[in-house]
């Protein structure tokens, strides 16, 4: 479901591109307050809206409000059992495993991010992701695509505009269908391989923008832009619905209001990099900026496959105690045996490997 959410960001990008394109044909103001009418709209949506979401049964249990942190609980994951024993379940390990009083309760508090050996690894996986999703060569075919396909041959507004639209539309089928499997392949596993396939297509994008340099053949341009929409597929595949989902599930709850302050920050730190140096580079140097995010990806998926643990199937409990190991990675991955009762009760536990 988080994984769902954040490909939803393409809706937005829909509308955004659709209100260029179709306020290409007016002159004056009309041609950007269009757009800028209608991405308000969704804004508007979610202030009218905030107010019947259900609040944070973590929240509600840490603040006082068990009984209502128990409702919710069962309301959304026991089946509207008040016996349910998923609801007996959360709330043991919500009374083991969280602070009553830790630091999320101080606004200017920031020590949970950094304490111990744990929080500062949680911190590195939660980063990690938050930053890769910017510095993977999607700045360059999502903010600068104008300048990308220049590179390719394609300069005219309207066809510039058509593909961005195009792109958009492909991104929210692609990325939504993404979501579906993140659960089945896992985040880890997914995320290097993904990884490892977009610099395949860096590739062949040199490639073929730099035949276009030497040659200005036209089947060379738009082998350019075959690739790069094949890279725009493959990263909403993978990344996407990562981007909103791991770097979440990494943290710990005393941890998870700040550390996603503290991930925005550097968030915005990366996409600075992107925003001021990649015009710099493609004027430059153009298509050999590509070779760039040929080697870098390989790095990015090196990092995750030796570091980054995984977290399908876990809860923020659990994976307290994965964090917390010699070998976080290591632990993550770690299959063990369960057995159990007649009654269906955990008797043994046991490690495979």
């Amino acid at each position: 479901m988080t994984g769902l959410y954040n490909t939803i960001y393409n809706v937005g990008s829909i509308a955004a591109a659709g209100a260029l394109r179709g306020g290409e044909n007016y002159t004056g103001n009309a041609a950007w307050l269009i757009p800028t009418w209608i991405q308000m709209v969704c804004s508007c949506i979610v202030v009218c809206t905030i107010f019947f979401l259900p609040e944070s049964p973590r929240w509600l249990y840490t603040n006082g409000k068990r009984d209502e942190a128990a409702r919710i609980i069962t309301k959304y994951h026991g089946l509207d059992n008040p016996d349910s024993v998923y609801l007996s379940l959360q709330m043991e390990e919500f009374s083991q495993e969280l602070n009553l009083d830790g630091a999320d309760k101080r606004w200017w508090d920031y020590r949970a991010l950094f304490k111990n050996r744990a929080s500062r690894y949680r911190l590195m996986c939660n980063l990690v992701l938050s930053v890769w999703g910017q510095w993977s060569g999607n700045g360059l075919t999502s903010y600068f695509m104008p300048a990308f396909l220049a590179t390719a041959g394609v300069t005219n507004p309207t066809e510039v505009l058509n593909i961005n639209l195009g792109t958009s539309f492909a991104g929210l089928f692609v990325s939504m269908t993404g979501a579906t499997f993140v659960e089945k392949i896992g985040r880890r596993k997914l995320l290097y391989r993904i990884l490892i396939v977009t610099s395949f297509w860096w590739i062949l994008i040199t490639i073929t923008a730099a035949l276009f340099k030497e040659t200005g053949s036209k089947g060379a341009g738009d082998a350019a832009i075959l690739f790069v929409n094949l890279f725009g597929v493959t990263y909403s595949f993978g990344i996407t619905p990562l981007q909103a989902l791991y770097p979440v599930e990494v943290l710990s709850y005393e941890q998870r209001a700040k550390g996603m302050a503290f991930s925005s920050l550097v968030t915005n730190a990366a996409l600075m990099v992107n925003q001021f140096g990649l015009p710099v580079a493609i004027a430059n140097i153009g298509w050999k900026l590509y070779i760039v995010f040929v080697g870098w990806c390989l790095v990015e998926s090196a990092v995750v496959f030796f570091f980054l643990v995984e977290t399908k199937g876990r809860t923020l409990e659990e994976l307290d105690e994965i964090f917390d190991a010699p070998n976080p990675r290591k632990a993550s991955l770690a299959v063990k045996k369960v057995t159990l009762d007649a009654g269906d009760n955990v008797i043994d536990v046991e490690k495979i490997n």
